[in-house]
């Protein structure tokens, strides 16, 4: 039976008899995707009364996250005032938080019985501790967050075994245009015991000073992450907080984008090449594909999503690292374009020098037309030391104006 099967027609089947129930009603909640009506609080308050029925869900998808202190689209406010859920909140609640937790219970008490969408759908993602996979529709009001830190804390309800040791992937969007992911939201993910794979975007942090550094206190070192993609994001100082969270990083991709206030930034809150690079070191046996570049390059003002024209440093210590992709400006320092041509091969540094032996494809983005010709004496000198890289199956190379790709076999 496929699992993406109307949950209607699964519904009914498992009404049919008791051996149908039996074997439908797994299928119904393998996949969760909450359509907000009143049968999904129903639907939660019954997953928290059989916790074998919310061992069954592995995927979730949430929609939207959003509260305007009013009652959710769908629902009118008497919906959840009868004895019987107002008794059910309260119970949870004793179970969420400690006594010394009181304003955040009442909190949270106030936004379910409006009820708050994030409100209930944080209790679902508190019962679901078998997710595989779980997709946020970004919006928060920090009610998930309060749940997200509870959990890489190991605080309660979240105190007696790791949390969610199923969880393997976590995808993050926003849907709007002018809403972004705080990375703070993401940040838990890195201290659960089995994330392998975090997606997300566009990403970027309203204001570092004065921020929680929350992460410092956690001691236990379930740190699982191998890979996180984030596209496109301001340039975030969190960024390096989750390098720090992932000992055995293989893949990094991060999409940079233009911060709508770029003119007025200050230094720390951009991009520093050899600062990241500093701070992948840790990773030269375990890194296998880095992707550093630019969401709409050539642009006017393309230069400043970085301020630095700084070269990332040499390459060649991250011993498995197979696929690269990176901006030509980070890649290696051109020269002055004054200096004469026959001096330039001894006064540059080659890529030979720099990149490892063990890579497999390399991008070079952003290339200026002016720098062609540098480009092409340091492709060539790749070539007539070929056999320095065995395993290069394919160079590009992205100019402004221009996109040419040449093929060296390995």
């Amino acid at each position: 039976m496929d699992r993406w099967r109307p949950a209607k027609t699964l519904c009914s089947l498992t009404l049919c008899s008791r051996h149908l129930h039996a074997l439908f009603q797994p299928l119904l909640l393998y996949h969760i995707t909450p359509d907000w009506s009143i049968h999904i609080i129903h639907l939660i308050i019954r997953l928290w009364r059989h916790p074998e029925l919310a061992r069954q869900v592995r995927h979730l998808v949430t929609s939207r996250l959003d509260c305007n202190g009013g009652p959710c689209k769908g629902l009118g406010e008497d919906k959840t005032r009868g004895d019987e859920v107002v008794e059910f909140i309260d119970n949870a609640l004793d179970e969420l938080f400690e006594p010394e937790e009181e304003d955040t219970r009442t909190k949270w008490r106030q936004h379910l019985l409006i009820p708050c969408k994030e409100a209930w759908l944080g209790l679902l993602l508190v019962r679901t501790t078998h997710l595989k996979t779980i997709e946020f529709s970004h919006g928060s009001t920090g009610l998930m967050s309060d749940i997200l830190r509870k959990a890489a804390r190991r605080q309660r309800p979240f105190h007696r075994a790791p949390p969610f040791p199923h969880l393997q992937a976590v995808f993050v969007s926003s849907q709007t245009a002018d809403t972004r992911v705080d990375p703070a939201f993401l940040q838990p993910f890195f201290y659960f015991p089995a994330v392998r794979k975090i997606n997300g975007g566009p990403m970027g942090e309203s204001d570092r000073d004065g921020t929680e550094t929350w992460s410092q206190d956690i001691r236990h070192c379930s740190r699982s992450v191998r890979e996180f993609t984030i596209r496109p994001s301001w340039w975030c100082h969190s960024i390096l907080d989750w390098l720090a969270a992932s000992p055995a990083l293989e893949h990094v991709a991060l999409v940079f984008r233009l911060h709508p206030d770029e003119g007025h930034l200050p230094d720390k809150r951009k991009f520093h090449a050899p600062e990241f690079r500093h701070a992948l070191l840790p990773f030269t046996r375990t890194l296998r594909t880095l992707h550093l570049q630019v969401e709409v390059p050539f642009a006017e003002d393309w230069r400043s999503v970085t301020n630095d024209t700084r070269p990332f440093g040499c390459l060649r210590e991250f011993a498995v690292l197979e696929v690269l992709r990176i901006r030509w400006v980070h890649l290696l320092q051109a020269p002055p374009t004054a200096r004469v041509l026959r001096f330039r091969a001894k006064e540059t540094q080659s890529l030979v020098e720099i990149l490892p032996a063990s890579l497999r494809r390399l991008d070079v983005l952003e290339i200026e037309e002016h720098n062609w010709i540098d480009v092409l004496l340091q492709l060539s000198r790749l070539v007539q030391h070929q056999a320095s890289f065995p395993r290069l199956e394919r160079v590009g190379v992205h100019v402004r104006l221009l996109c040419l790709f040449s093929e060296q076999a390995g």
